[in-house]
């Protein structure tokens, strides 16, 4: 609970916070003043900006933030980044640990050119042995994550968003998280979620859900600032204005829940 979060942070004067991107946004809405003590904060998640991100450790004050990436089967952590103070990249980078190898792998196989979308594969001690349900391994051991990435030149890992995510409009796949990030870069807004819904023309139209802070900006204005910075496919094509994301219990983005909400929200779109 936010409230019972800020009490901890100052009667325990509490020197590092990990978690999801949603409680620093939490903690800079009820009490910035909260993490004065906290000296390291480690943000984990597909849904992590890395403009957003260092924009909250400064009110915050929190002078070091490290984001990580890891899952269950990988025996928890990846990968691991220091955040810089004022990202140039919309992507936090983190380095691969020692004794673990990630590629990325193509969807019509093999190891795509460095800064190209593909599935996280990861291989070394750290990966968990099969057990019950558990997805097979690749030959040669690789473990398919599931989730969407890109490596640099330099072998640095950053993470776009899930397989199950991703929204194929007209034949063309499209990765919310990276049109979440261009439309959080217009003042006011303070969350932002996009979605598929079906559509009889396309098989998926995009709708981005918008949480304001502040003054919001317009359906308009979120148009054509995606227009600029974006291919057509790739804009919404509707805009829903949210008090509020819905959430899992681990604090993080819900899509199923926002995709069932919006599909009952909006008019479906016509045929042809």
């Amino acid at each position: 609970h936010p409230e019972r979060l800020v009490r901890v942070l100052r009667n325990e004067r509490i020197t590092v916070v990990a978690g999801p991107p949603t409680i620093y946004h939490d903690l800079a809405k009820l009490d910035p003043g909260a993490a004065r003590h906290t000296r390291i904060g480690i943000v984990g998640s597909t849904e992590v900006s890395a403009p957003d991100t260092a924009r909250l450790a400064r009110q915050l004050n929190i002078p070091r933030v490290v984001t990580g990436y890891g899952m269950t089967e990988t025996c928890g952590t990846v990968a691991l980044g220091d955040l810089p103070a004022d990202p140039v990249d919309p992507l936090p980078w983190m380095s691969p640990l020692a004794g673990a190898e990630v590629r990325i792998w193509g969807e019509g196989g093999g190891v795509v050119p460095s800064r190209t979308p593909g599935r996280v594969q990861v291989r070394g001690y750290l990966v968990c042995r099969p057990y019950v349900d558990a997805p097979d391994l690749a030959p040669g051991g690789w473990f398919d994550t599931g989730d969407i990435g890109e490596l640099d030149q330099a072998g640095r890992l950053a993470i776009v968003g899930r397989t199950d995510d991703m929204v194929i409009v007209s034949g063309f796949n499209v990765h919310p998280r990276e049109v979440e990030t261009v439309l959080a870069e217009l003042p006011g807004v303070a969350h932002v979620a996009v979605i598929g819904v079906r559509d009889p023309r396309r098989g998926q139209r995009l709708v981005g859900c918008i949480v304001a802070a502040g003054v919001a900006p317009t359906a308009a204005e979120l148009d054509a600032h995606a227009r600029r910075r974006l291919a057509g496919y790739k804009v919404p094509g509707e805009y829903l204005f949210l008090d509020e994301l819905p959430l899992t219990r681990t604090e993080k983005l819900s899509r199923a829940t926002l995709r069932r909400r919006v599909e009952a929200a909006i008019t479906p779109a016509p045929e042809d």
